[in-house]
């Protein structure tokens, strides 16, 4: 019996691919596809599924990290891969949190994607060691330290230096120093500019929740 797919993915691009990935592999049946997350238990609950490739950031900004925490509980069977362009070291650590199977990047091409899902139907549970590094600026990711990672995602959830400095037990003038030093490492002119840069690059995810 084949395998039924259920691709949640709200890029068209995307979705396209994976499903023509896919399509040349006799072990794949029905290919279908969501681009809400908050859909996929209510699929899952009426259709037969064997195996989803999931993105994190899905229509109407719903998280298939929350998507596949519920769907896990309710159909563990069921191979989870969240396949995602988030490169936020706590979209992985989340990932692994909330019990997918495995985990990969999308610029890593068709066949390093094949290979995970091949192994991951096999049994195995497939995660890189950490986050790609990429570029913020004039600077690399792994350049910006953990604690600088956190100050700039706190920031960019809404949290003021003093809100901050509470969460990280660190003082508020500590927070002021290490966004300057950010700043300054990427070469940029503002914390405007190096908020957006983190954004872009998906260092830091702007999703409200993972």
């Amino acid at each position: 019996m084949k395998l039924s797919v259920l691709i949640i993915e709200d890029n068209k691009y995307m979705q396209d691919f994976f499903a023509g990935m896919l399509a040349s592999d006799d072990r794949f049946g029905e290919v279908n596809t969501l681009r809400d997350a908050a859909q996929g238990l209510y699929f899952c609950t009426a259709n037969h599924v064997d195996l989803i490739l999931m993105d994190v950031q899905t229509l109407h900004g719903h998280s298939g990290l929350t998507a596949a925490q519920q769907i896990r509980t309710q159909y563990p069977k069921i191979k989870i891969i969240v396949v995602t362009s988030l490169v936020d070291a706590l979209v992985l650590d989340k990932a692994r949190q909330v019990g997918v199977d495995s985990l990969w990047y999308k610029d890593h091409g068709e066949q390093e994607l094949m290979e995970v899902i091949n192994r991951t139907l096999s049994g195995e549970h497939i995660f890189p060691d950490r986050e790609p590094n990429v570029e913020i600026g004039d600077a690399w990711s792994d350049e910006l330290s953990e604690m600088q990672k956190n100050i700039l995602r706190l920031y960019i959830q809404g949290n003021s230096y003093a809100a901050i400095g509470k969460k990280l037990f660190i003082e508020q003038t500590t927070v002021k120093y290490h966004m300057n030093q950010m700043i300054q490492k990427c070469g940029f002119q503002s914390k405007q500019e190096l908020i957006a840069a983190a954004i872009e690059s998906t260092v830091i995810t702007s999703m409200a929740e993972l």
